[in-house]
C-alpha cells in the first residue's frame, strides 16, 4: 500500500473516536507535500462549542448574535447567522487565518450569503499577509457586496498570491443592522482547493527563531574605531540582503546573520581584523553561482543608477572582498524573500518586529541597519536628499544604538526617519504618540512671516473662541518661546518642505503636552496676552477632517456669485458627478479647491461607469505623469517609464475657465489629481507651495513596534520635471496673510473668484 494512503488510514483510526475540540491540521511532509487539512467551507465540522471548526466569530461590541443555523442553510446541515442586536457601531465577521504558504500565484475565495433587512454593508474581504500579519495585498467587494433582503447569492474575489506572503486570511462582514447567513465557502489557489494544494516547507529562514526574544547584546560601544566597522558592516549586510541569490531565496534569517556578526565586529581590534570577520562570514554563505541572467536594462530608463555608499571605497574592507561583493551585483529573478516589486510601490515582508517595545542594542543596531538598506535600494528619491543617506548611517548610529530608554530610541528612530526628507516618511508608534501628548490646545495654526498664526479651532473647548481670535500670533507655549520649539523638534518631523513641516509640527508638537493645562502666550495688535486653558485630548479632536477636509462654504457643490462654481474637492464622490454637470456645468468658471486630501477617486473614471471629475474637465488625452520604479535587476536603480495619458474624447465636458486651489494641505493623491487636471489647457493652478509627497507608500517593520513609512513610488511630469520636495506647478502664486486671517477671508479663494468673475 501507497505510504500516504497508510499515513491518512491511520490517522483517520487515531481520530476516529476524539472529540474535536481546537483546530485540526495535518500537514504530511511526504513525497507530494500535500496539506491534509480540512478548510470546512461547508461548516458542517463543529467544535464542541457548536463553532465551525477552524473558524473564528469577531464582535468586540458585543452587538451582534453569531451561531450556526440548522434551519436556513445553502447544503449540508448548517450555515453561520450573524444577526444585530439593536443599533450598533461596530461589525461582526466570520473569518479564518491559515499560517502557511502554498505554491501558486493566485488565490480566490467564494462565499455564499443570503441577506435580510441589512441597513449596511456586507461584503467579503480576502487578504495575503506577512510574517507578522500585515496586509501585503487585499481585496473586498466595495460597493458590490449585498444589501436589503437577497437569497443565496455567490460572491467571489480574487487576488495575486506571489507576493512573498506567510499566511492568508479569509473574512465574511457585516457592519450594520440585519441579519446575514453565510454557507458553502470555498478558497483556491490556481483553481485548486486549498485543501489540496501543495505547501511549502517553512525556509530556512523561518526556523532559525534563535534570537526571537532578543540579540543578547546589551552594550555596543560608540568609540570612532567601532562606529567606522559598524557602518561597513550595516552597509555589507543591507547590500548582501538585496543582491546575493542565497538571501533572496529566503535561506537565510537575515537579522540573525547580523546579530551573530556584529560580536565578532565589536571584537575586532583592527581594520585587518575586522576585513578577516567579513570575508570569513560573506565566504561562508551558500555558495550560490552569481546570476548569469542577461541584464536587459535600457540606459535610457535609468533615472536614478544604483548607490553603494562606501562600500566599495572604504579601507576597512579587502580588495579581494570587493572584489567578490562585485559578483552579486544582483539576485536572479523577479522573486525575493525580503522584498516584493510586482506592484507599484515595493513590499517589505518577512521581516520581524520582536516583542519588546524597547529592544536591546543589537536589535537598535538591527533597526538602523534594516530601515537604512530599504531606502538605500527601495526609495525613489534618494537623490533628492539634502545629503548623502550614507553620511545619516554613521551620523545617528551613536544615538540609536546608546539610546537609555523606550522613548530615546523612539526620538532616534524619528529623527533618521526625518533625514528622508520626505513628507510620507512617518512613524507609526504608541510610544511616539505618548511622547507628543496626550492634550492639544485645540487651535488651527499656520507659520506666516516666521510668526505662528491662528486660523481657526479643532474645538471651541471651554469658550476658547473667547480668548484667542484668527490672526493672532501665538508667541510662546508654556513658557516655551515657539522658536525655542521649533529648533527643539525640527529634526523629528519628516516634510518633503518646509510648508509641509510647520503643518506637521505645529499639530504634532507645538501644540501638545502631556499636562492638561496649557499656558499660551499670544500678541494681537502690538499688545501681548496669558491665555491659561484646558487642553483637548488629542484623540477626541477630529484634526484629520478640520485640516484636510476644511471647506469654507461647509456644502461640496456650490455656484457662487457672478455664475462662478465651486467644488470642494476632498468630500466631492465620483458618484456626483452627475449632479456637478447639472448644477455647475453651465457656470462661466469653476473653482475646485484642492486644499486637502480627496476621500473618492477624481482622476480615472470608475469600471468604465462613472466618468472621473478629471475626465469631465479635460477634454482629449495627452500625458500627464510618468512614474519609476525600482529593479531587483538591479537594487538602488529606478527606472522610468513612458508617461501615462489621461482625459477623453467622449461625452460632455465643461467649457469654462478652471481654477484649482492648492496649499500645503494638499498632498500625495491629491497632488496626484492636480498634476492630471493641470494637463487640461482650461486649468490653472493658483495657491501655495503643496506638500511635495506623490506616489504610493510602502512600510516596513522595525524592531520596538515601529512601523516606519516611506514614498514607494516615483512621480514626474512628462517633461522630467519631480514635484516630491518642491510641490506642483502653480501658476498664479497667492499665500494666505495675517489681514485675510484676521478679516475671516479666504484669499486664495477670493483671488480666484476675482479672476473668473473677468471672464467674459
Amino acid at each position: 500500500m501507497d505510504v500516504k494512503i497508510k499515513s491518512r488510514i491511520r490517522f483517520a483510526a487515531i481520530f476516529s473516536n476524539m472529540k474535536i475540540n481546537f483546530l485540526v491540521v495535518l500537514c504530511f511532509w511526504v513525497v507530494e507535500a500535500q496539506c491534509q487539512f480540512d478548510f470546512n467551507g461547508n461548516l458542517e465540522v463543529l467544535t464542541e462549542n457548536k463553532v465551525p471548526v477552524g473558524w473564528s466569530y469577531h464582535d468586540n461590541h458585543k452587538e451582534y448574535n453569531i451561531a450556526v443555523d440548522s434551519l436556513t442553510r445553502k447544503q449540508g446541515k448548517y450555515s453561520v447567522r450573524i444577526e444585530s442586536k439593536a443599533a450598533v457601531t461596530g461589525e461582526a465577521h466570520l473569518y479564518r487565518h491559515i499560517g502557511q504558504q502554498f505554491e501558486g500565484k493566485s488565490l480566490m475565495f467564494i462565499a455564499n450569503i443570503k441577506t435580510e433587512d441589512v441597513r449596511g454593508r456586507v461584503t467579503i474581504h480576502l487578504s495575503i499577509n506577512g510574517e507578522n500579519r500585515e496586509v501585503i495585498v487585499s481585496q473586498d467587494l466595495g460597493a458590490d457586496g449585498p444589501g436589503g433582503t437577497t437569497d443565496w447569492k455567490e460572491y467571489m474575489l480574487s487576488v495575486p498570491y506571489d507576493v512573498g506572503g506567510s499566511s492568508i486570511s479569509t473574512h465574511v462582514i457585516l457592519n450594520g443592522q440585519g441579519k446575514i447567513w453565510i454557507d458553502s465557502l470555498r478558497l483556491y489557489i490556481d483553481n485548486t482547493p486549498i485543501n489540496k494544494a501543495r505547501v511549502i516547507p517553512p525556509t530556512a529562514s523561518r526556523k532559525d527563531t534563535e534570537f526571537r526574544r532578543g540579540s543578547k547584546i546589551d552594550f555596543i560601544p560608540t568609540d570612532e574605531r567601532t562606529l567606522a566597522s559598524l557602518d561597513v558592516l550595516c552597509q555589507l549586510w543591507g547590500y548582501l540582503k538585496y543582491h546575493h541569490p542565497a538571501v533572496a531565496r529566503g535561506r537565510y534569517n537575515w537579522d540573525n546573520e547580523l546579530i551573530r556578526t556584529l560580536p565578532l565586529v565589536i571584537q575586532a581590534t583592527s581594520q585587518a581584523e575586522v576585513s578577516q570577520v567579513l570575508e570569513k562570514w560573506v565566504g561562508g554563505l551558500q555558495a550560490i553561482s552569481p546570476c548569469t541572467q542577461e541584464l536587459k536594462i535600457d540606459g535610457d530608463r535609468v533615472l536614478i543608477a544604483s548607490d553603494y555608499g562606501t562600500l566599495f571605497t572604504n579601507t576597512i574592507l579587502s580588495a579581494d572582498l570587493k572584489e567578490k561583493l562585485r559578483t552579486w551585483s544582483r539576485p536572479c529573478g523577479d522573486n525575493h524573500y525580503y522584498v516584493n516589486l510586482h506592484g507599484p510601490s515595493p513590499r517589505f515582508v518577512h521581516e520581524e518586529s520582536f516583542n519588546s517595545i524597547y529592544p536591546d542594542a543589537g536589535l537598535r543596531y538591527l533597526a538602523l541597519c534594516r530601515y537604512w538598506a530599504a531606502i538605500q535600494y527601495f526609495f525613489p528619491y534618494r537623490d533628492l536628499m539634502s545629503e548623502a543617506w550614507v553620511s545619516a548611517l554613521r551620523q545617528h548610529m551613536p544615538e540609536i544604538i546608546a539610546a537609555a530608554d523606550v522613548n530615546k530610541y523612539t526620538i532616534a528612530m524619528t529623527k533618521l526617519v526625518a533625514k528622508t526628507g520626505d513628507s510620507h516618511a512617518f512613524i507609526s508608534s504608541g510610544v511616539l504618540d505618548a511622547i507628543k501628548g496626550k492634550y492639544i490646545f485645540p487651535v488651527k495654526a499656520r507659520m506666516l512671516k516666521r510668526k505662528m498664526i491662528v486660523t481657526g479651532f479643532y474645538s471651541d473647548t471651554l469658550g476658547l473662541g473667547k480668548k484667542i481670535k484668527p490672526g493672532d500670533e501665538i508667541v510662546a507655549i508654556n513658557g516655551i518661546k515657539i522658536k525655542k520649539l521649533i529648533n527643539t523638534y525640527s529634526d523629528r518631523v519628516p516634510a518633503s518642505n518646509s510648508a509641509a513641516g510647520f503643518r506637521d509640527m505645529i499639530r504634532d508638537y507645538l501644540l501638545r503636552s502631556n499636562d492638561s493645562g496649557f499656558v499660551v502666550k499670544t500678541k494681537r495688535s502690538g499688545k501681548y496676552k496669558t491665555i491659561r486653558q484646558q487642553g483637548k485630548l488629542y484623540s477626541l479632536t477630529n484634526w484629520y477632517s478640520t485640516d484636510f477636509s476644511h471647506n469654507f462654504y461647509d456644502s461640496t457643490l456650490l455656484v457662487m456669485p457672478g455664475n462662478i462654481g465651486y467644488v470642494h474637492g476632498p468630500s466631492f464622490k465620483a458618484s456626483e458627478l452627475r449632479d456637478l454637470v447639472d448644477r455647475l456645468g453651465k457656470t462661466k468658471g469653476l473653482i475646485i479647491d484642492l486644499r486637502g486630501y480627496p476621500s473618492d477617486e477624481l482622476t480615472y473614471d470608475s469600471n468604465g461607469r462613472t466618468k472621473s471629475l478629471v475626465n469631465y474637465i479635460k477634454s482629449g488625452v495627452s500625458p500627464f505623469v510618468r512614474f519609476t520604479h525600482g529593479t531587483l535587476l538591479k537594487p538602488g536603480a529606478f527606472l522610468l517609464e513612458p508617461s501615462t495619458e489621461i482625459g477623453s474624447v467622449e461625452g460632455e465636458h465643461y467649457s469654462g475657465r478652471v481654477i484649482v486651489l492648492v496649499d500645503e494641505y494638499t498632498q500625495s493623491n491629491s497632488e496626484f489629481v492636480v498634476m492630471a487636471l493641470q494637463s487640461a489647457a482650461n486649468v490653472t493652478i493658483l495657491g501655495s507651495q503643496t506638500a511635495g509627497a506623490d506616489g504610493n507608500t510602502t512600510s516596513i517593520d522595525l524592531p520596538g513596534a515601529i512601523t516606519a513609512s516611506f514614498s514607494g513610488l516615483g512621480v514626474y511630469y512628462p517633461d522630467g520635471i519631480c514635484a516630491q520636495r518642491v510641490g506642483v506647478k502653480i501658476d498664479v502664486y497667492v499665500k494666505p496673510d495675517i489681514s485675510s486671517i484676521r478679516k475671516g477671508k479666504d484669499k486664495q479663494l477670493d483671488k480666484a473668484h476675482a479672476i473668473l468673475r473677468k471672464v467674459k
